[in-house]
């Protein structure tokens, strides 16, 4: 067993245990044993994070398999009682799936997939660059935008309620392919930004005078 199985070895322990499984034979932990109480599964799940962090950072990005979420990992998502940011789905989701396994979803890879839906449209700011606010089709799965000003002036605080959650969820299957496209152009770009740096090698060498 590698160094790196050995981690996802202790992680899947850890994951059961906080879970209120016992490792070893996969039954219920009784509720009155120590292993359930609140501060011990949190300790489980804080040091199940800290090894997750090592084997991201093991695991090349390039590595991993595009990124997927099957139907039982999304019925792990936790829906907030509040509207939230993009950014917060984004984590919530990747918090659902391995991410020793595949590569993680993005918020570029989400907000580009929603632009192309016709729910986000890109706008420009006060200060030069452009940002994505909703569509009125946006606006009707969910998709909230809030004008706020900030030092840099005036910008859209955009959220997501449970509605449009629940609707990113239910097309998870077509944000997973509209990722993995943009990371294979991704590779193809840079592939061929290596090749063009890369001097001719039967190209003449002037001759010396």
């Amino acid at each position: 067993m590698t160094e790196l199985e050995k981690i996802q070895y202790t992680k899947r322990f850890l994951d059961q245990l906080a879970a209120g499984v016992n490792p070893v034979d996969g039954t219920p932990i009784p509720e009155g044993d120590v292993a359930r109480q609140a501060r011990v599964t949190g300790c489980f799940r804080y040091v199940s994070g800290l090894l997750d962090d090592m084997i991201q950072k093991r695991i090349p990005r390039w590595a991993k398999g595009d990124f997927s979420a099957s139907p039982e990992e999304l019925m792990r998502y936790h829906f907030p009682p509040e509207p939230i940011a993009v950014s917060r789905f984004v984590q919530a989701v990747n918090d659902t799936v391995d991410l020793s396994r595949v590569r993680s979803l993005t918020v570029r890879d989400l907000t580009d997939w929603m632009t192309a839906k016709g729910l986000l449209r890109e706008e420009g700011t006060e200060s030069g660059g452009k940002h994505r606010i909703p569509t009125q089709q946006g606006e009707d799965i969910g998709i909230a935008s809030a004008e706020k000003t900030g030092r840099n002036g005036r910008y859209h605080a955009v959220t997501y309620n449970v509605k449009a959650q629940t609707y990113l969820l239910d097309h998870m299957g077509e944000i997973a392919a509209h990722a993995a496209e943009r990371w294979r152009e991704k590779q193809r770009q840079a592939e061929e930004n290596k090749n063009a740096a890369r001097p001719a090698e039967n190209e003449d060498t002037p001759e010396n005078e």
